[in-house]
């Protein structure tokens, strides 16, 4: 039931909704401290999304790393307070993947973008299984990054 709800979520989250209005829906923890992390994020899979601009991550976050190249132009690896790593990244949005996409640069200045959130637990080649603490990770990076934009 909670996997459905943070799906859900997601998708609720669109652009046009206020600050206050996405805390409202947040239910992770408000003193959750996340910081970059050079840990391994290899096998990091899609949790969850946050609608959110390029600059508010690159103010919490720094400079992102390019991803693969091709389907990921921009990737941050983030830990909590707790240890646990996530990826926060594009998908298939700029040229480098498909040729109507907008060049890194230009997807960048976009006022808000559905960043793709990674983490470690759950899941297996690619179908995302029922793990709360995976769906705690994604509430815990949401509720941070709301709070500190």
């Amino acid at each position: 039931m909670r996997a459905k709800f943070v799906n859900e979520m997601s998708i609720k989250h669109l652009p046009g909704r206020s600050k206050e209005e996405l805390l409202k829906l947040c239910t992770g923890r408000p003193d959750a401290i996340f910081k970059r992390s050079k840990r391994d994020a290899r096998t990091t899979s899609l949790a969850g999304e946050i609608d959110t601009s390029y600059k508010t991550l690159v103010k919490l976050f720094g400079k992102p790393g390019t991803g693969d190249g091709y389907k990921t132009s921009t990737k941050w690896v983030v830990e909590d307070d707790l240890g646990n790593v996530a990826t926060i990244y594009d998908w298939k949005e700029t040229d480098l993947y498909y040729s109507g996409g907008d060049s890194v640069a230009k997807f960048r200045k976009w006022p808000s973008y559905s960043w793709h959130i990674g983490t470690k637990r759950g899941g297996y080649f690619g179908f995302p299984a029922f793990d709360p603490i995976r769906d705690t990770i994604v509430e815990d990076l949401r509720t941070f990054i709301y709070l500190n934009s």
